[in-house]
């Protein structure tokens, strides 16, 4: 009597471990699908889909007063990604940086720092602007 008991718990023991080891997989394929979904309209919302009038892709520029004469500011914006130039006077080389477009958002090299945005024809990078 003893053995049946043992038996029986040991067969209880292993049906309720692959009940839960089978429902633990039917979530994690569940989550795996709704990530799935998304990452999907992530890809399909960092493509900007707008009219050639509502484009935000071009050249802004803005001219910077500082250490003397000749200071601009420019951003360049193609697609999804955009550069910028920083020149604080005639005489400086300049400080470049680039980085991804998501939608009206400019975002760093990482695509996790928002650094600027564009509204209608002006870009805003931190005390930075610039217009179309």
């Amino acid at each position: 009597m003893k053995k049946s008991i043992k038996h029986l718990v040991s067969a209880m023991a292993v049906s309720l471990f692959i009940f839960f080891a089978v429902g633990s997989d039917d979530d994690e394929t569940t989550e795996s699908s709704i990530s799935n979904g998304e990452n999907s309209k992530s890809n399909s919302y960092s493509t900007p889909k707008s009219t050639p009038s509502s484009s935000i892709n071009g050249t802004y520029s803005s001219s910077v007063s500082g250490g003397g004469s000749g200071g601009k500011f420019t951003v360049s914006i193609y697609g999804e990604s955009w550069n910028s130039v920083l020149k604080i006077n005639s005489y400086d080389n300049g400080s470049y940086e680039r980085g991804l477009v998501r939608g009206k958002d400019l975002y760093d090299e990482s695509g996790f720092v928002k650094l600027g945005y564009v509204s209608g024809n002006r870009v805003t990078m931190g005390q930075f602007s610039a217009t179309k």
